[in-house]
């Protein structure tokens, strides 16, 4: 179609891709920057209610840097946002800190 936008994907499964604002520091390893990002304080603990912790425990223990496992139900769910967000949307921008659950975001 003539009429159609060149920045909309032709795969209706797809969402448009985050546009990108240029940076202008060589020691950058990218070029250009989403102009959204993705915030990761909720890939860790850092929002769990008393409720959450008991329901998405570690077989009993609580869900900490040292006992994070890659393959626990929770951890998957993390990875595959963050990869949906990064492959799909085209967000290059992961807003996260070390107090986000004491590492865990990072770590994800």
């Amino acid at each position: 179609n003539s009429n159609s936008n060149s920045n909309s994907n032709s795969n209706n499964d797809d969402p448009q891709r985050i546009p990108k604002r240029p940076l202008h520091n060589p020691r950058l390893s990218v070029d250009s920057v989403s102009i959204v990002g993705l915030g990761c304080s909720s890939f860790s603990t850092f929002f769990w209610s008393d409720d959450d912790s008991t329901k998405n425990s570690n077989n009993g223990q609580d869900f900490t840097l040292a006992n994070l496992k890659e393959d626990h139900p929770v951890v998957q769910e993390w990875i595959e946002t963050i990869c949906y967000a990064v492959t799909k949307a085209g967000i290059n921008l992961l807003d996260t800190a070390p107090w986000y659950g004491h590492g865990i975001s990072e770590t994800v």
